[in-house]
């Protein structure tokens, strides 16, 4: 892993059920954060997604892949487990 690409949160962030540790990748789209489940304490990462950064076709093509990945439950392929929104401004970054 590029350590450029892992930035520490000098505060502690939650959103949702889930506590941001330090950030593992970004796109013009997203963030993934390593993070922590507040209630299981179990590691998880957390895409946030900048819904306003995509176009009709792109929304479509993220409720596609939500949908997919909340039907199947394969070793190979991520589990979802939570899907939220949060509003404006974003309470981490």
């Amino acid at each position: 892993m590029d350590l450029e690409a892992t930035k520490n949160l000098s505060e502690s962030h939650t959103t949702g059920n889930y506590i941001l540790k330090s950030k593992l990748g970004e796109s013009s789209f997203s963030t993934v954060w390593k993070a922590e489940n507040k209630i299981t304490g179990g590691g998880v990462a957390v895409k946030q997604v900048y819904l306003s950064k995509l176009n009709k076709n792109l929304r479509n093509c993220l409720d596609c892949e939500l949908n997919f990945l909340s039907s199947v439950n394969h070793t190979n392929i991520i589990r979802l487990l939570d899907v939220f929104e949060v509003s404006f401004p974003y309470p981490f970054e």
